[in-house]
Formats: C-alpha cells, structure tokens, sequence
C-alpha cells in the first residue's frame, strides 16, 4: 500500500500535469499544493486566468486575475476599498469623488489620475503590491483549503504590467520567517482585542510607541477583531502582529472574550485570560500580555495578612523552582496595597511577582466569588493554623474576609486550560494538577 507521502507526491505530480495541459478549470486541495508553488507554475507557464482559493475555516475567499503569469488585480475580504487605499497614497480626496472603484473602474480612475501627475506608475506597482500583500500574508501558508483555476479573460480591472508571482511569494515568505522568528505564538485573525479596561498608569508604558502603535489604540477603542483592524489600517499581517503584541505586552489592549457581556458567567475552560496590568512589590509594572509564549499559574488571593492565603504562597516559593523546571510562571495577585504587601506576605520574599489590586478590579474580571459557608469551613482550619503562626498575617480582612480565592492555568496563547474557584477557602489547586499540565501538550 503507498504511503500518504507517495500519494500526495502522485497527486502533486497530476496537478502539475493539468496546469501544463488543460484548458480546462483545475482544481485542487492545498494540502497536496501550496500557494506558492501554485503561482510559481501559473508564471513559469506564463498562464491567463482566474485562480480561486477557498478555505475550511473562516478565512474568506481570495481571487487572483492573472495574465501571462503574472498576477494583476486581487480581491479579499481583507482589503480595504480602492478610494482608501489611494487615499492612503496622499491622492486628495477631491480627486476621488466616486468611492467605489471596482473592476473596470480602477484602471479607469488610475489612468485618469496618472494623465493629472497625481500618481506614477512605480506608485501603482507599489499600491498593488501592498494590496496583495495585505490579503495573501494572514493566508499564504495555510493548507486547510482548496484552489480552482479557470483560464479566461481577465482584463477587466487588471493592472498592467501586473505583479511577477515568485517575487511576490519570495517576499511573502521572506515576511513570514521573519514574524515566526520573533513570535512563538501564532495570532489568529478571528482574536477579538479591545483597550484594556485594566490599564493603570501607563505614562511610563507610552514612550516608545510609534505611529501604527498609536493608530491601533485608536482603533480598539471599540472591540476589533484582528482582521478588522488590518483592514481598518491598512498595515500587512507583520506589521501589525508586532505592534499587536508591543501593545499587548505593554497591557494597554487585551482579548476580549465572547461571553464577557454575561452577568453570572464564570470563567470557562478556552476562554480567554482578563487582560490586566499592575504594580509589583518589586516597583514594576506587570502586564499578563508580557507572558505570551509561556504557560502561566495564575493565584488570585485574599488580603496580602489573609492566613490562609499566605500559607499557600509559602507553598508556591518552596515548589517555585520545580515549577520553573516544567516551564511554569507563577503571578501572585493580592486584594491589597503595595504598603501591605510589603509589610506582610511580602516578608516571605517570594521569587515570583506580587501584584497589588487595592480595588479588586482584577478579582472581579475574573469573577471571584464571596462565600460565608466557604469560610467557615472546618476544611480551611488545618491551613489556617498555620498561617496564624506565620509573620506578617492577621484575621483583620473585614468585608473582604468572604472573597474565595481562585487559580487560573493558563496557556501560552492566553486562554484558560483550567479555572480552579475555590468551594472553600483553602481549597486551593493541588500542586501536581499544575506539574501534569506543565507536562501535557
């Protein structure tokens, strides 16, 4: 029996053979064809054509218009409208009264515009470039899809002399190696990012932010997708994952999850982590986007003198360094001042950050609970004792006695793989829940 290698390579083989020979619509899947290779052999055969990609997913359809090989007018839900993109060029907008340029039209109106000096050819290939750029980066190497080639005639709204196909693919992935070179974690198109509500002060977070950083706060103002805002700005896939995760990073925007308008929801498994950004008790400012690409234990605790909270911190500094080993961060956020973290779980010095949340706006977008038959559980006494012995903890938490604690795992793509809430205060995750998910894939 061949292998699914074989297969695919004879599979291969007869697709290349139809390209060569048919006249006829081709069609196949690209996981027996990339994109690439599928445009190397259209220019190579100096083909004349539509050529269609369709996807499994939610990616839209994009179609290429070829001419002798060479690709000349492209469309995708990806692309911003012709008016705006020559808008973007510096055209004055007097110029481009009619804001829908599709087709025909195009050439029509780039004509027009280059007897007026107000463009030049070496604009246009630019633009044109930049446009198919835009649409076949977030695609061009995914193989969940399937391709037809239909040769016809094209003219209508194709761009003379059109674009040479293996430059345009060497440049594609020329801007993919570098985006996986710097980013471990892949974006998707479908994420939905808007400015974090959790900012803090970000005065010392804005001094390096250029202009796309800038034009991307502006957009996620209001909840975006990923895909909106490339369009939305105009900037390739590269360059807007690197300022996404600049801003990210910086926890001025954060993901926003699809059920975060319920009122009584939970955190759920898959969903995505409450992007938040706090002071540290080391003076720092920590952001939950900083730890993209990395496997995260999340502790959400009490009063920073709660004895039972602090008990299990002591547990965290002892296991800290196996947890470093498998992989793991560990973040620390408290109910409490810097102040009173310093004067009392801070004692413990512990290796990892102490965030403070003197407001609780942190514990409440992760949706902590308070609970009276939660702490006044005989289950929590074991723990409680020996917190009371310990420096720096107190039984004077007032109204914040109720809160249960919670622990979140947490993925490197910054979804949730578990929401541990507390059914009562020291039910606190087991340590080796931890170790089997630092271990699993």
């Amino acid at each position: 029996m061949p292998s699914s290698a074989t297969i695919a390579k004879t599979e291969k083989s007869q697709l290349q053979e139809d390209f060569s020979d048919s006249q006829a619509t081709i069609r196949g899947d690209l996981s027996g064809m990339q994109l690439s290779e599928i445009l190397t052999i259209l220019e190579v055969g100096g083909k004349t054509g539509l050529l269609k990609i369709e996807f499994s997913d939610t990616l839209p359809k994009t179609y290429l218009a070829i001419k002798n090989g060479k690709i000349g007018r492209i469309r995708s839900a990806f692309l911003p409208s012709w008016y705006k993109s020559l808008l973007r060029l510096g055209i004055p907008e007097i110029e481009l009264s009619d804001h829908k340029y599709d087709g025909f039209n195009v050439v029509q109106k780039i004509e027009e515009l280059k007897k007026l000096s107000l463009i030049s050819q070496e604009q246009i290939q630019e633009l044109l470039k930049h446009r198919m750029l835009m649409a076949l980066l977030p695609i061009f190497h995914c193989n969940k899809g399937s391709f037809s080639f239909s040769p016809e005639n094209v003219d209508s709204g194709y761009i003379e002399p059109g674009m040479h196909a293996t430059a345009l693919s060497l440049e594609l992935s020329r801007r993919l190696d570098e985006l996986k070179n710097i980013n471990s974690i892949e974006f998707n198109l479908n994420q939905r990012f808007k400015l974090s509500n959790l900012i803090g002060d970000f005065s010392d977070r804005i001094e390096d932010l250029d202009k796309n950083d800038w034009m991307l706060i502006s957009i996620f103002a209001q909840e975006m997708s990923l895909a909106q805002a490339s369009q939305k700005s105009q900037l390739l896939w590269n360059e807007l994952v690197l300022s996404v995760q600049k801003l990210e990073r910086l926890g001025l925007i954060g993901l926003v999850n699809s059920n975060s308008e319920k009122k009584d929801w939970r955190l759920e498994e898959k969903s995505s982590a409450p992007p938040f950004s706090l002071m540290s008790l080391s003076g720092e400012n920590v952001s939950l986007g900083a730890y993209r690409g990395k496997k995260i234990l999340l502790s959400l605790n009490r009063t920073a003198d709660c004895p039972i909270c602090n008990p299990h911190i002591q547990n965290l500094i002892e296991a800290y360094p196996r947890l470093q080993e498998q992989g793991i961060e560990v973040i620390a956020i408290f109910n409490a001042n810097l102040a009173d973290l310093q004067n009392h779980v801070g004692r413990l010095l512990p290796p990892f950050p102490l965030l403070a949340d003197p407001d609780a706006k942190v514990h409440n977008s992760y949706k902590l609970s308070k609970s009276f038959f939660g702490l006044m559980s005989p289950k929590n006494m074991a723990l409680m004792r020996r917190g009371m012995k310990m420096e720096g903890t107190a039984v004077k938490m007032k109204n914040k006695f109720l809160t249960m604690p919670a622990e979140f795992l947490i993925n490197p793509d910054l979804s949730i793989y578990k929401a541990h809430y507390h059914a009562y205060a020291a039910d606190f995750l087991p340590l080796e829940t931890v170790f089997e998910w630092a271990t699993s894939n």
